[in-house]
């Protein structure tokens, strides 16, 4: 039988700037009081999974209870197992990382024919044990499948949806809107788009349709938001063009 590639991935937001708070992680696992709490990933054998977890363990050591959950401190000993293993883990040279799609995404794995293939990847795959509040306050991502659509902590970063944001919560949080809100509202845009009023109405939708490659005119949607004499002067000047 062949050996397959075997990929462990893990992600932080591409601007966070601290490390994995891996301490905070092992404080709230020290906080959990109820083991219904920690439920290991969901995993049909809690005994197995704890057990691999803590190999110092004495056989006759009981980890779960009548009912079947896993004795409170057994379940945190474990979980905190898991976080210092991918503390060494994150410190190897096993790992890497890559940046896409807003996302700092930190990369074990390689050739294997069912064992993993590396130390490293074995302990980033251990983390689907842990509880979703603690991969966050480790600062992890719980999904990270598809790209990013708004800011993710840096400042001198700002998406087209942190201002959809912005203008709703602008117009949104006031019961009436002046002056003040619509210098708000172009001063937002201007964080994404060219300044509008800064051109001609004309010249702007012939800008918008070079920048960004989409003609406002023949949108279904954008259509709608253009002047009709915007619209109108541009076709004047596409006319003059050919």
């Amino acid at each position: 039988m062949g050996a397959d590639m075997q990929i462990a991935t893990i992600a932080v937001p591409v601007h966070r700037t601290e490390p994995p708070d891996f301490d905070k992680a092992r404080r709230m696992i020290a906080s959990l009081d109820d083991a219904v709490l920690i439920a290991f990933g969901n995993v049909d054998d809690v005994d197995t999974e704890i057990r691999n977890l803590l190999p110092e363990l004495d056989p006759a050591t009981d980890v779960v209870d009548p009912h079947g959950q896993p004795m409170l401190d057994l379940a945190r000993r474990a979980c905190i197992a898991v976080v210092d293993g991918l503390e060494d883990a994150l410190a190897s040279r096993e790992i890497t990382s890559i940046v896409a799609g807003g996302y700092r995404i930190f990369v074990s794995g390689g050739l294997s024919s069912g064992d993993s293939p590396t130390d490293a990847a074995e302990r980033i795959w251990n983390t689907s044990l842990l509880p979703d509040v603690v991969l966050r306050a480790m600062g992890f991502l719980l999904d990270y499948s598809e790209p990013r659509a708004r800011r993710t902590g840096g400042q001198d970063v700002v998406t087209d949806t942190d201002v959809v944001d912005a203008l709703a919560l602008c117009l949104g949080t006031r019961t009436e809107w002046g002056s003040d809100e619509f210098e708000w509202i172009v001063k937002a845009l201007t964080k994404v788009r060219a300044l509008p009023g800064e051109v001609p109405p004309g010249q702007y939708v012939e800008n918008f349709l070079q920048r960004y490659d989409v003609d406002p005119r023949t949108s279904p949607f954008l259509a709608e938001y253009v002047c009709k004499e915007a619209a109108e002067e541009s076709a004047e000047n596409d006319t003059a063009l050919r």
